[in-house]
């Protein structure tokens, strides 16, 4: 065999072996086409999903807002509550005062009148100064309608 025989050999065989790479690259590069086309598809789905996180993002970014001023105006007003119930309970506490040191009064007055065989001639009874609006004590609604509930219960 001559030389140039088989070089000639050597070169078809490489040239067939070069075809039938060929051939796997291209269907290769057509696999990786297809998966191109899928990937756009994965991309654009991806993209609709972050534009909707963001929508979802601001709804929810929104409705925090609204709802912290709700909170805000809701809390101011159960601090009002908060402060006027205080008032009235120190109200009561005092009233409260007032009328055991009163009962206290009346109850000595009366075991005195009971040792001395009853009430002294001329003697009053003790004066509450609970009915009593001689104009030296400003006193709020509330102690006044606290007062009217006292002697209702009298």
């Amino acid at each position: 065999m001559s030389p140039a025989l088989i070089l000639d050999i050597v070169i078809a065989v490489m040239l067939v072996v070069t075809i039938g790479y060929s051939v796997v690259l291209y269907r290769r590069l057509g696999v990786l086409r297809g998966s191109h086309d899928d990937m756009k598809k994965v991309v654009r789905k991806f993209s609709f999903s972050i534009e909707r996180a963001q929508t979802g993002l601001l709804t929810l970014k929104t409705a925090s807002t609204e709802l912290s001023s709700v909170l805000a105006e809701r809390t101011e007003a159960a601090r009002a509550v908060s402060d006027d119930l205080g008032f009235l309970t120190t109200s009561a506490d005092r009233l409260a005062d007032r009328l055991d040191a009163l009962v206290g009064e009346g109850r000595a007055q009366a075991s005195v009148g009971v040792l001395q065989g009853g009430a002294a001639p001329g003697a009053q009874p003790p004066q509450s100064d609970l009915g009593a609006d001689d104009g030296k004590v400003d006193r709020s609604e509330t102690e006044r309608e606290l007062m009217e509930a006292l002697r209702e219960a009298k």
